[in-house]
């Protein structure tokens, strides 16, 4: 039998602020709706956020081990935005706070 991915690591940008969040969940979805409900009086409250980047694990301790990784360390979240960096103001705007080298971004 195939075991299929359970736990989520993500990264929401916000539209804002232009900061970035991450966080884990078993339910992706339930979770970005909490981040949008009213109900919210969070670091993300108040914000509107995009989903900005997903990766899937088989373990929870997987996923929050990346987590960890994603918010502790400033070269670990450098490398996935240079990665993901894309035509956009906002993302240039964050890969210069995060001191990412981004020529391909306008």
């Amino acid at each position: 039998m195939i075991r299929l991915p359970r736990f989520t690591c993500y990264l929401l940008l916000s539209d804002d602020a232009g900061t970035v969040y991450v966080g884990s969940t078993t339910n992706l979805r339930r979770r970005f709706r909490e981040h949008h409900s009213e109900s919210n009086t969070g670091y993300t409250a108040s914000k509107t956020w995009r989903l900005l980047h997903v990766e899937q694990y088989l373990t929870r301790e997987c996923a929050l081990t990346r987590e960890r990784q994603l918010k502790r360390g400033r070269w670990a979240k450098r490398m996935l935005l240079r990665t993901l960096a894309k035509p956009g103001r906002r993302l240039s705007v964050l890969c210069d706070r995060d001191g990412v080298c981004h020529s391909f971004v306008s």
